[in-house]
């Protein structure tokens, strides 16, 4: 892969003073006014579904950019909407997939999605192949947990990836190692501030989902989590079928996938993260033989990478930015 220079990241001195301080501004300010052309909904192999929210681009042939948000996030969620602007400003085709149960609608079946889940982006970059007829360009774009998810699915499909047209990657402030990122999420501030919140939403749909399949977990261990890892022991791995939180975290952590990705990647990584781990980052030298380029940057905080209140998220400029210089050397 030719040598990329991303642009630099200068946030307001007054932001550098924790992680917090980027990860909470940066979910606020500034949040465009995107309006999505259509939804489109996917009927998937099991009897479920999930929704795809679509910007079309100038024409057909301008690449398609599938976007993965976070937990318990959406399409309309302001680090996603600022990731589809970029892209539309481009003028290409963005869809911006709803993982199941995040779209505003309850999913059929007993199974949401987690850090691994790649079934749906499967699915969906299969699709978008087949109705081109072969003649699209594929990238992929995704934070925390969005982002662990393209590059487990890159993982798994190593070579494969070209053959889908899906031609590149970035990724940004990814969980890359569970048995590292759980403990950190789980203590101090970001428990208190990060986690709680994540949990609220997760037993809700808890709840429904007891109520549809009352013997698939129990509901009671559910509603006493106050943890991601217990979230993980007591929910995901019964419902997805894993055998306890470790056996979940060894089969779907990102760093395990990355020795098999062929096509480039980005990944963007602050080094003040809140929220995941950050003293344990795969090391760039370990990787050269591979088309993956490692940003790591002082300040960010968790995807918040705020530059000021009427300045575009950095996170969205380095993704645009990184994809578009894959795409130029991708037409020779």
């Amino acid at each position: 892969m030719r040598t990329y220079h991303p642009p630099s990241f200068e946030p307001p001195v007054w932001t550098r003073l924790g992680g917090h301080f980027q990860t909470i501004f940066g979910s606020i300010f500034p949040v465009p006014n995107i309006k999505y052309d259509k939804r489109r909904r996917f009927c998937t192999h099991d009897g479920d579904f999930f929704d795809v929210d679509i910007v079309l681009g100038h024409n057909k042939l301008n690449p398609y950019v599938v976007v993965c948000h976070g937990l318990e996030s959406s399409a309309y969620s302001s680090h996603t909407l600022r990731i589809v602007e970029r892209f539309v400003a481009l003028g290409w085709n963005v869809f911006a997939i709803n993982y199941r149960g995040c779209s505003g609608v309850p999913n059929r079946t007993l199974r949401t999605y987690h850090v691994g889940f790649t079934e749906d982006v499967d699915l969906l970059t299969k699709t978008i192949y087949e109705e081109t007829e072969g003649s699209c360009t594929i990238y992929l774009a995704g934070f925390s947990l969005g982002g662990n998810i393209i590059i487990k699915f890159l993982g798994e499909l190593g070579n494969r990836a070209y053959e889908r047209r899906i031609l590149g990657a970035t990724v940004a402030c990814v969980p890359l190692n569970p048995f590292y990122c759980q403990p950190k999420a789980d203590r101090g501030i970001s428990k208190v501030i990060y986690v709680r919140r994540f949990l609220s939403s997760f037993k809700q749909k808890a709840e429904e989902q007891h109520k549809r399949f009352p013997k698939a977990f129990d509901i009671q261990r559910v509603r006493s989590i106050t943890t991601i890892g217990e979230l993980d022991d007591y929910y995901i791995s019964k419902v997805f079928g894993f055998d306890g939180k470790e056996d979940y975290y060894r089969k779907n952590g990102g760093e395990f996938f990355l020795p098999l990705i062929r096509v480039p990647l980005l990944i963007l990584q602050s080094k003040n993260d809140p929220i995941v781990d950050t003293e344990h980052l795969p090391h760039p030298q370990l990787f050269e033989s591979l088309p993956i380029h490692f940003l790591y940057t002082e300040n960010g905080g968790h995807c918040g990478y705020f530059s000021g209140f009427f300045v575009p998220s950095y996170m969205a400029q380095a993704m645009s930015h990184f994809l578009s210089f894959v795409n130029t050397f991708a037409k020779e």
